[in-house]
């Protein structure tokens, strides 16, 4: 893209707003920071009772709680805000309800610059309890906001096969086939369940593609890319990740120690 290209679509959208979910110890702050290419907490801002946005310190001295409208931004990438949700236990009416208040406002906002335009689902493949999970994907009308699945925390299923194939091949033999019996596993117990849902995600993400941050964070970009139906948008991102991969050259952030960073599926 040409910078007269990359001024043009930033004078339309200011920033890419995106909702993240998923439980707690589900690996959302991983992911954001593997896309931002910084290892930094993010800022919290939240606005008053006049639409002032406060800084994280006195959002939470009013409020005192988490909430999904309060805006996350990390120092220095701009280009991208989150907004944050815990989802909700399996029967819970009301948080389901707040979740699906915030989609339904924000898809459609009068003001373009609030207007979400993807949603990541963090979906932890280390317990069997994602009642949860396939509730939000049966329930919620994202009223067309693509939703992309992140898998993630495959280290679990990867022991559990290898422990599996010991008991029948050597050691070598079973270590050399643990990812294959793991993914096997994730396909029949947890995959075409997300997908046989009411509503589906846009696309998926899972395993573990190694240590280079910036092949992962390029590839949930691109998939969150091909999953818009607007060219803008679709410039827009693209131009703001081509910003925080160059910082993520120039300062070096190349890896994150968490190797349940996954890649991708798409159907």
């Amino acid at each position: 893209m040409s910078d007269s290209d990359t001024a043009n679509v930033r004078a339309k959208f200011r920033r890419f707003r995106i909702l993240i979910i998923g439980r707690a110890n589900s690996g959302k702050t991983t992911v954001l920071q593997a896309v931002c290419g910084t290892d930094e907490e993010p800022e919290v801002y939240g606005e008053d009772k006049y639409g002032v946005l406060m800084s994280s310190r006195n959002v939470m001295d009013q409020r005192g709680e988490h909430e999904i409208n309060y805006e996350l931004i990390f120092p220095g990438r701009n280009g991208f805000i989150f907004h944050d949700s815990r989802g909700f236990e399996s029967g819970a009416v009301r948080e389901r309800d707040i979740v699906q208040e915030f989609i339904r406002e924000r898809a459609n906002h009068s003001n373009l610059n609030k207007r979400i335009h993807a949603i990541w689902y963090c979906f932890p493949v280390d317990t069997n309890r994602f009642q949860t999970e396939l509730e939000f994907f049966a329930q919620i009308d994202t009223a067309g906001v693509p939703v992309i699945a992140i898998f993630t925390k495959f280290d679990s299923l990867d022991a559990d096969a290898y422990e599996e194939l010991c008991k029948e091949l050597p050691h070598k033999q079973a270590f050399a086939g643990a990812e294959v019996r793991a993914d096997q596993t994730f396909d029949q117990t947890r995959l075409h369940l997300v997908r046989s849902q009411k509503h589906p995600p846009s696309g998926e993400k899972g395993r573990k593609s190694g240590k280079l941050i910036q092949k992962a964070m390029s590839e949930l970009v691109d998939k969150t890319a091909s999953s818009l139906d607007n060219n803008v948008l679709q410039q827009f991102l693209i131009s703001v990740q081509q910003h925080n991969v160059e910082l993520c050259i120039k300062y070096a952030v190349n890896e994150f120690s968490d190797l349940s960073f996954p890649a991708f599926w798409h159907h």
